[in-house]
């Protein structure tokens, strides 16, 4: 590197530090410049804890320092090189997103899985083993993370004894330490030999019951998860989780309950005794939590305390709950029985909450309840829905049509378009363009009839809603009398309406037309 090159690279290193972003920016453009004049060991002596300590890098500053970092070949790095690497991401870890985190992870990973084995045994494990025995709990906590990426670098049987070894800072004073170790053993439990994994499930079991930390929770169910993958023992990992089932922190206890599912996959009864359990639930977030959980199980033990299950959250006094759980039972109709599932979403349609009857005709879209059954509870219940419901009605009529429209689908559509509410009508209307193409001959007649029967309905509303439909689902030339009938109409909203939407022809003689916003708007048209 000459005098003038080097000049440049300094001020570009120098950039980093600046106030100014654009200055910034420009020494992160050429970052691959400035690694390939360093050279590996001033990147990592000099230029990587300079930028740790340079406060005005963003995240996306970061993340592309470390794209640079991984397109080091580690595969040719000298012994001295990898220490320096080994060094310097200690730094780099120490704060961050957990985007940030996550890129150091994938980096760590990358590099150590180019170097050699026999340099990951003679450089990396020595370090890992000094800082796994020191005294100081962040240094526990990096040796740890290292020793999680070389576990399947190095010798099983080595592995395990290290394990053995440290095993007991599982109950370190540090929550970090935890965590990483519990994480560790989480990502390496196929290495791990049943002796070992039996110590391992015996001291986090005790750890549950004192366990405060949402983190670590965390770690301990994925821990549990894993377990359960490995060995299929799912009471076990459920009876460990009854700590964390109990303790005083709503978090820790939501946490376990939304992972409950994938402790067991079937609804024995060792889960039936927790939802019985989280029937005295205080808190609102892990009843809904557990109503949503109910639709994970793929095999229930027995068909009747599941059901009941779904009983008590669907009469739930929170809304949020009787959603969750009718979301819930769309999904397990095989499982729980056409009628069953039909007269319970059914009967939410009556329910006294507005967002629940909503959810439950989002739910009727994908069930598999026999259109006519839904087009019946409808029209029953018809007036006593509000406005909100009825859009959400308009906008489920086409998937009710399956290989011929059932007979109530029009009687139900009709009832839509004739309704006081102008939001119901237009959704009505909108909705016209799907379903009059699924339509087969004989209902298309049908609909056609009625049309013309409601174009001379006496409120000038549902006339001009006639007209839009008319229009939007495509039907002029089947209709295009009407359409002018309606041009000719005494009201001015509905000459207004099809001097906005008719064709040329039917809306030309409008131009001349005696009120003014009927002119304008057939004028503005035509020209």
């Amino acid at each position: 590197m000459d005098c003038d090159e080097a000049k440049y690279v300094y001020g570009l290193i120098q950039g980093f530090a600046s106030n100014k972003r654009s200055e910034i920016n420009n020494s992160i453009s050429n970052i691959m410049m400035i690694f390939r004049c360093l050279g590996v060991r001033r990147i990592f002596n000099e230029l990587i804890p300079f930028l740790c300590n340079t406060p005005a890098l963003t995240e996306s500053n970061w993340c592309k320092i470390l794209t640079a970092i991984k397109r080091i070949d580690f595969s040719r790095l000298s012994d001295q090189e990898i220490i320096d690497f080994i060094s310097t991401y200690k730094l780099m870890r120490v704060d961050g997103s957990q985007h940030i985190k996550n890129q150091l992870s994938d980096l760590l990973f990358e590099a150590v899985s180019t170097i050699s084995k026999e340099k990951i045994s003679k450089i990396i494990l020595p370090f890992v083993l000094d800082q796994l025995d020191s005294e100081w709990m962040p240094e526990q906590a990096y040796g740890l993370t290292f020793l999680s990426v070389i576990a399947e670098f190095i010798d099983n049987n080595q592995f395990n004894s290290i394990i053995t070894e440290k095993i007991n800072l599982i109950q370190s004073d540090s929550i970090d330490v935890k965590k990483d170790f519990i994480q560790m053993i989480s990502n390496s439990i196929h290495q791990i030999q049943k002796p070992v994994l039996d110590q391992i499930i015996s001291l986090i079991d005790k750890e549950t019951e004192s366990n405060t930390s949402d983190l670590l929770s965390r770690s301990i169910i994925d821990f549990l998860i894993a377990y359960v993958d490995l060995t299929g023992d799912s009471e076990t990992a459920i009876a460990i989780g009854d700590g964390l089932l109990h303790n005083e922190r709503f978090i820790i206890r939501q946490n376990y309950i939304s992972s409950i599912s994938k402790l067991s996959k079937k609804y024995s009864s060792s889960i039936e005794s927790i939802y019985r359990e989280i029937a005295f639930e205080s808190d609102v977030d892990i009843i809904e939590s557990a109503a949503k959980e109910l639709s994970n199980f793929t095999e229930v033990e027995n068909i009747s305390e599941y059901k009941e299950r779904f009983e008590v959250f669907i009469k739930n006094q929170e809304p949020c709950v009787r959603i969750a759980a009718i979301s819930s039972i769309c999904s397990k109709s095989k499982i729980l029985g056409l009628d069953f599932v039909s007269k319970a979403l059914l009967a939410e349609l009556n329910d006294s909450e507005q967002l629940v009857k909503l959810s439950t005709i989002n739910a009727l879209k994908n069930s598999e309840i026999p259109p006519e059954k839904i087009l019946d509870k409808i029209i029953e219940d018809y007036f006593s829905l509000g406005w909100r419901e009825k859009v959400s009605i308009a906008q489920l009529m086409p998937s009710l049509i399956d290989d011929s429209p059932p007979p109530r689908l029009l009687p139900a559509f009709f009832m839509l378009l004739t309704d006081d509410s102008a939001a119901v009508r237009n959704s009505a209307v909108q909705t016209s363009n799907i379903l009059v193409r699924l339509l087969d001959e004989k209902s298309l007649s049908v609909l056609l009839v009625q049309i013309s029967k409601l174009s001379n309905h006496p409120d000038y509303q549902i006339r001009q809603s006639i007209a839009e439909l008319i229009v939007v689902a495509g039907l002029i030339d089947q209709c295009h009398d009407i359409l002018e009938q309606l041009s000719k109409d005494t009201v001015s909203n509905v000459r207004l309406t099809i001097a906005k939407i008719s064709p040329y022809e039917i809306r030309k003689p409008l131009k001349n037309d005696e009120d003014e916003d009927v002119r304008d708007a057939a004028n503005d048209i035509l020209h």
